[in-house]
């Protein structure tokens, strides 16, 4: 049986998970025995063994794999674009630890986050800090390929809904040309389902 490419994200499913603990390897399990996935989402696993054991039920079942970076930089209040650079050095240190991570999960896109959008005077100097800390991780990422090239994805929040949307769709075509300059790096717009 061809397995189909809709996802799940595990974290949203079972938020127990979220932080890196938890029954992980029972909730994968689930997911993985249900042929109507393709594709999983994973996040943060703090026990280097259910790691381990995750990645062989990963590759056994044969589904893509997505890493989710958000839960890591939502639950330690990481900032990408802060104005800080000792916090922003802090917050590009750790989404390093969770592209070793994505790695170690055979995933093949990492999804990060911007940190809170400062209001519209102070928005293009934390778009260029963005831009600067994504270009960090994915020569992070390219350093650390061994099979393949992890990508690093900026997910795009809605503006008005959300604290955490520095870059407007519209906006993503110099950011594109910039960073693929240091590896490869996409953007997603969780607003419009795309």
């Amino acid at each position: 049986m061809t397995r189909r490419r809709v996802g799940v994200v595990l974290p949203a499913a079972y938020p127990e998970l979220a932080g890196g603990g938890g029954p992980w390897l029972e909730r994968l399990g689930r997911v993985l025995e249900d042929d109507f996935f393709g594709a999983v989402e994973v996040s943060q696993v703090t026990d280097d063994r259910v790691r381990r054991e995750a990645r062989a039920a990963l590759d056994g079942a044969g589904v893509d794999v997505v890493f989710a970076a958000q839960p890591a930089i939502l639950g330690r209040k990481l900032d990408l674009n802060a104005a800080d650079l000792a916090e922003r050095r802090h917050a590009v240190e750790a989404c390093k630890g969770q592209i070793d991570q994505a790695y170690e999960l055979g995933a093949r896109i990492m999804m990060v986050m911007s940190g809170p959008d400062p209001g519209e005077e102070q928005r293009a100097e934390a778009r260029e800090r963005l831009v600067d800390s994504l270009k960090q991780l994915c020569q992070y990422a390219g350093e650390r390929a061994e099979d393949y090239l992890l990508a690093i994805s900026l997910e795009n929040f809605d503006h008005v809904r959300s604290p955490y949307c520095i870059f407007l769709w519209g906006k993503f075509i110099p950011f594109q040309a910039e960073t693929v300059k240091y590896g490869v790096a996409r953007c997603s717009d969780s607003s419009s389902g795309v």
